[in-house]
């Protein structure tokens, strides 16, 4: 080994410590200030939005805190009817959707390589909005718009502005869309409406296998209103059903008959509380004079004094309440069940009182599990030309329609608005993403609006902006409805304008260094840019 004399060995001692020092230095983060700074924003004091949550179709009232123009923390809004300072899990985190590293960095085509391997490849929107156009120009007529399940503005602008561009056809799919229940409600009632069920107000609650703390139509209402109901030791909660879940476990009594005797159960029940209260009305006697407890006791595998034991309860109840089966236990005869469970709830003296119809859950416009089974039918048949889809994701939550592989087909041109990849949107030849719910102006009825918490990106356009923009240069007949929409919802997307309901709302963010105070006026739509931490107003934002 060579001797290493002190000038060498000084020189490599040197390199070594300056190569250290340069590995561990932090990356220069450079900060840039305001190009416009909001009025209401002091950088370090939070901003405090109401507004509303999009995890799922409940729209539960949120209360959101940002900092600098980026929302960090959500909380249950307390002077939201539905919420009431609550919030669930999921929507604890909904805007972390908004910070998904899988996002869409802009519009995506469908491209074949030389292998023959498909893939996404990155387009202009310009580019893409061409792709838009003529494919609604080659299938005029034969398009279709498979959404989820929106309303208010967003429901009317698509109503108006799809026949204008050759797109008369529209599905609004849900996974969950009660379908059971809303014909049950038809067989009873003679409407499919889907009536409020008041759980709080109910001193005797019998759950038919519903999962109603779990997933079913609001459950962060339903724990609210169980919450409510067991306050000074009032309530008493029953549930029917073979699986001892979350819900049957919050019960206190459990109730397990064998599996496909739930509706025996129900009416039987039913047949018991009439006698117990005078009758029933003309209609129903024949019906219910057929069972009792002792007659289904042995099919059901409840014993007669259990059955009797709670009839006596909800007869002598002030407010009973019959929940009907979600989708966890249905079968053949599901609507029949949904039936007899609000036949029990007609007899007890529940309508009116727990069950009130009204205020509808929005279901009725959703389109029934045979309407996508037929539409994959048609787009194997050729029927169809072109697919859009927003909010929805059918080839994961309704596999068994095979809708996946009429889109392997190549019988069908599909645009997807999906922000992030998912089933569907992976099966797409072109995906326009649409902003995030932290990002975009919604109203979803004429009395509530929904403002964004932070603003929209390059990378993403408003769904609520693409079809009229696609009627103003396709050469369908876009209408005056159409061009109408179109100027409204350009100049709302560019913070000049906004329908009325969101100025009576409570939008407006509000400073605080310690609580979240009471929101005063309106707004204006922030702007935040990803690319240079700049803070600036919607005006010089590229939505």
């Amino acid at each position: 080994m060579p001797e290493i004399d002190r000038r060498d060995f000084l020189k490599i001692a040197g390199l070594t410590a300056g190569a250290a020092a340069v590995a561990c230095k932090e990356p220069v983060h450079n900060i840039f200030p305001y190009v416009h700074q909001p009025e209401e924003v002091t950088p370090g004091i939070a901003t405090y939005y109401n507004s509303m949550c999009r995890e799922c179709p409940d729209g539960c009232g949120i209360r959101v805190k940002t900092r600098e123009g980026r929302p960090i923390k959500i909380d249950g809004n307390p002077e939201h009817p539905i919420s009431k300072g609550r919030l669930c899990v999921r929507g604890e985190f909904g805007h972390m959707r908004t910070y998904d590293s899988a996002r869409f960095a802009g519009p995506m085509k469908s491209a074949t390589d030389a292998s023959g391997a498909k893939s996404l490849v990155k387009i202009s929107w310009d580019e893409a909005q061409g792709l838009f156009v003529d494919a609604l120009k080659k299938s005029a007529g034969k398009a279709v718009f498979l959404g989820g399940r929106e309303s208010g503005t967003l429901d009317a602008l698509l109503d108006q502005v799809l026949p204008a561009i050759g797109a008369p056809h529209r599905l609004r799919f849900e996974p969950y869309a009660y379908e059971s229940l809303r014909s049950g409600n038809q067989l009873v009632f003679g409407s499919e409406a889907v009536p409020q069920f008041r759980i709080g107000a109910a001193d005797v609650l019998v759950a038919f296998g519903t999962d109603f703390i779990e997933t079913w139509l609001s459950p962060l209402a339903n724990q609210i209103g169980l919450a409510d109901s067991r306050r000074e030791g009032k309530g008493f909660a029953v549930f029917v059903g073979p699986r001892l879940g979350l819900s049957a476990a919050n019960c206190d009594q459990w109730l397990a008959p064998n599996p496909g005797s739930e509706a025996l159960v129900a009416i039987a029940l039913a047949s018991e509380v009439a006698q117990r209260r005078g009758g029933a009305p003309e209609a129903l006697r024949g019906l219910l004079a057929k069972y009792s407890a002792k007659s289904v006791a042995e099919k059901t595998g409840i014993l007669a004094p259990t059955l009797e034991g709670v009839a006596d309860r909800i007869a002598k109840a002030s407010a009973p309440l019959a929940l009907p089966p979600g989708v966890e236990l249905q079968g053949t005869n599901a609507a029949r069940f949904a039936a007899a469970v609000q036949i029990l709830n007609v007899v007890s003296g529940a309508l009116g009182k727990t069950v009130v119809f009204g205020a509808d859950h929005t279901l009725g416009k959703l389109g029934r599990f045979q309407e996508l089974s037929e539409l994959a039918g048609k787009m194997r048949g050729g029927e169809v030309g072109l697919l859009m889809v927003h909010g929805a994701n059918p080839a994961y939550s309704a596999p068994q329609v095979g809708l996946a592989d009429a889109l392997r087909s190549g019988n069908v041109f599909t645009v997807s608005f999906a922000s992030a990849p998912d089933e569907t949107a992976q099966l797409a030849d072109l995906i326009l993403p649409d902003h995030t719910a932290f990002e975009s102006w919604c109203a979803r009825c004429s009395t509530r609006a929904r403002p964004p918490t932070c603003c929209s990106t390059p990378r993403a356009r408003s769904a609520r902006t693409s079809p009229p923009a696609a009627s103003a240069t396709c050469s369908s007949r876009p209408g005056a409805a159409a061009r109408a929409s179109t100027r409204r919802w350009r100049a709302a997307a560019s913070g000049r304008s906004f329908p009325r309901a969101a100025h009576r709302s409570r939008a407006a963010p509000a400073r605080s260094t310690s609580r979240s105070p009471r929101s005063r006026g309106t707004p204006p739509i922030r702007c935040w840019s990803s690319t240079r931490h700049t803070i600036s107003t919607t005006a010089g934002c590229r939505a």
